[in-house]
């Protein structure tokens, strides 16, 4: 490795003293050489991004289709622990089960008594104190995330204090599913037009010719550690 490091150096230093000799048409040879390769980096790049599934998802351009380890581009369906592909006959379903009950214990001098409330008036917990009531809770709601496909079906256990988010969530995947074919129409023609855009400079470049001054290459094996 640093046998490499030094060879970089000698031929960094070499190139600084190259590029002081350069006439001006070989500057400007030069000049438009690198202008071209830094191009051909940009456009392979963002080609790179367009036939990526993660890095080109509908997810990264709408709001509510990632959800508690759940993750859906325009192609896969990402769950903990697995995938799966997402196909346009896909449905997703929110179901809830179970409910939340609370009871006030009444402490008094002539005994206690329990009082059933509404899960949705009292704090969460095991149980807690609210003036001279103690209260407890017993929640069983239950809520799931149900995938069906023609290949596939899925079950996925969510937070049921989540039930806002979880319907966001179903609602954006089902935009999705509505939108999949002119999703994929679009990437595809990203890709095709990026893929004619790289041909066509990458063409400009050979005919350039040799660069008179080519910069040195630093592998990637040479670059030092973060």
């Amino acid at each position: 490795m640093w046998q490499r490091s030094r060879e970089y150096a000698a031929a960094k230093k070499a190139y600084k003293e190259r590029l002081r000799t350069l006439s001006p048409a070989e500057r400007e040879h030069h000049e438009a050489c690198e202008a071209v390769e830094r191009d051909i980096a940009q456009i392979s790049a963002r080609l790179a991004d367009a036939q990526s599934n993660v890095l080109a998802s509908f997810a990264g351009r709408v709001p509510g289709t990632f959800f508690e380890g759940i993750f859906v581009t325009e192609e896969t369906v990402f769950v903990p622990g697995t995938t799966f592909p997402l196909e346009p006959g896909l449905e997703i379903t929110l179901v809830e089960g179970g409910q939340a009950h609370a009871y006030a214990m009444n402490r008094s001098p002539g005994g206690t008594s329990l009082r059933r409330g509404a899960a949705h008036m009292v704090m969460p917990g095991a149980g807690f104190f609210v003036k001279d009531q103690k209260v407890r809770t017993f929640d069983t709601r239950e809520l799931v995330l149900a995938f069906d496909s023609d290949t596939w079906a899925h079950v996925q256990h969510v937070n049921p204090d989540h039930r806002i988010e979880a319907v966001t969530f179903v609602s954006q995947v089902k935009n999705v599913l509505k939108n999949l074919s002119s999703l994929r129409q679009e990437r595809d023609r990203a890709v095709a037009d990026l893929t004619t855009e790289l041909e066509e400079v990458q063409n400009f470049r050979r005919s350039l010719g040799e660069d008179p001054c080519p910069r040195p290459v630093r592998r990637r094996a040479e670059l030092p550690a973060v």
